[in-house]
């Protein structure tokens, strides 16, 4: 039998919600390391570029409102294997997961916060790669997204 706990804070701004997901990404990444599956073998050991792919191919899926919810990546690989759908933010922790398990320094990624909408109202949580200077998307939200392409926003805020 499988213990957890569980833990509810109301996610009432992004800054806290985005310091929830780091914490979600760095204090427990060392789940990759025991989450595995037949084609790729264990998380930790697949190329970011394939799991990039895998954790865009997992269905999106929003939190039913007013709940939000974050979870540790070893009970989201979980969620995913039994079909369930993910959001950006539940998608996010899992590829910042995989940068901090592959020693990637906390320089040279982030998270953050966009807008499309003409209110600036921030509505969307994706990492970004600092490569060359250069900050590059990670995005790996919908099916259609491509790793680094540019996106469009009206806002964008790093954290």
């Amino acid at each position: 039998m499988i213990y957890m706990r569980v833990k509810t804070e109301p996610l009432v701004d992004g800054k806290r919600t985005i310091q929830l997901m780091y914490r979600a990404a760095q204090e427990f990444a060392d789940d990759l390391h025991r989450v595995s599956d037949a084609e790729f073998g264990v998380k930790s050991d697949v190329p970011f570029v394939r799991y990039f792919a895998q954790v865009r191919e997992i269905p999106f899926g929003e939190d039913v409102r007013p709940v939000e919810v974050l979870a540790r990546p070893r009970i989201l690989w979980n969620e995913a294997r039994n079909g369930r759908p993910m959001d950006c933010k539940k998608k996010a922790i899992l590829l910042g997961a995989w940068f901090a398990v592959n020693g990637l320094r906390p320089d040279l990624w982030r998270y953050v916060t966009i807008s499309r909408r003409r209110d600036k109202r921030h509505h969307h949580v994706f990492p970004q790669v600092n490569v060359g200077g250069r900050w590059y998307n990670a995005d790996a939200t919908y099916p259609s997204y491509r790793l680094f392409a540019p996106q469009r926003w009206t806002s964008i805020k790093a954290y």
